[in-house]
């Protein structure tokens, strides 16, 4: 393949005959970043009102779980009387239930008979012939009472 040379001349003088723009130094500016100092009233306020609202929310959660650990620990106080209270009401039936086999008729008689006792044939009041004590009496009475002190 060949080239053609005058296609190429052709093209080459349509170059040169744009107008070249003429090369100006670009300045580059160079951009000054910094902190602002001074801030408005208004962004003092809101960075002041965000700071309490932050310090309030964080303060409020710390009394919410304070509370919370403190009712945990009144419910765990209650839940141990409460199985106190259920062992003493056990251990108070059981003391009744002891008791009335204690007092049953029956057993009274079988320890009297196991101590030697026996059972009268029948009932008999005691009649005193006189309304007054003697004097031998009352002093075996107050004799038996002084022992027993």
């Amino acid at each position: 393949m060949s080239q053609n040379p005058g296609a190429s001349s052709a093209a080459h003088r349509q170059l040169q005959a744009v107008p070249s723009v003429p090369e100006t130094p670009v300045e580059r500016t160079r951009r000054d970043f910094s902190v602002i100092d001074g801030l408005t009233r208004a962004n003092r306020a809101l960075r002041l009102l965000g700071s309490t609202l932050f310090v309030t929310f964080i303060v409020g959660l710390i009394g919410v779980l304070a509370l919370h650990a403190a009712n945990v620990v009144a419910q765990s106080e209650l839940d141990e009387q409460r199985a106190e209270i259920s062992d003493m009401r056990d251990r108070n039936e059981r003391l009744a239930h002891e008791l009335a086999l204690l007092e049953a008729p029956a057993r009274i008689v079988g320890e009297a008979k196991a101590m030697g006792m026996i059972e009268a044939p029948s009932i008999v009041y005691l009649q005193a012939s006189s309304g007054e004590l003697g004097d031998r009496v009352l002093r075996v009475a107050e004799n038996q009472l002084r022992a027993m002190r």
